[in-house]
């Protein structure tokens, strides 16, 4: 069986396993989002990609060594991006609103 966490499918052996807590904030953003990557021991993050509202990659952060990486939506229009976050065990999706 598979389970949906988070917008991402995890098999049920995996579910508690893989299961990594992010903090992304503010929701909605203004300027700067922030995201915590708790970050566990068995997994490394790979890469952070900010999509807008029509699929398009806007941002790609990878080689994440941080616990904390901020991402600057200034510049972008107001409306809904789309977090992925992908780890050594994981990929986990997000919405985030920019006003």
């Amino acid at each position: 069986l598979a389970k949906i966490q988070d917008n991402t499918i995890l098999s049920a052996n995996e579910n508690e396993m893989n299961k990594v807590d992010f903090q992304l904030f503010p929701n909605p953003v203004i300027d700067v989002l922030t995201i915590n990557l708790r970050k566990n021991h068995d997994l490394n993050f790979s890469k952070i990609e900010v999509s807008n509202s029509m699929n398009k990659l806007i941002v790609t952060k990878e080689r994440i060594n941080e616990s904390e990486v901020q991402i600057d939506f200034s510049n972008y229009p107001k409306g809904i991006y789309f977090i992925k976050i992908s780890s050594s065990k994981t990929i986990q999706h997000f919405k985030i609103i920019k006003f």
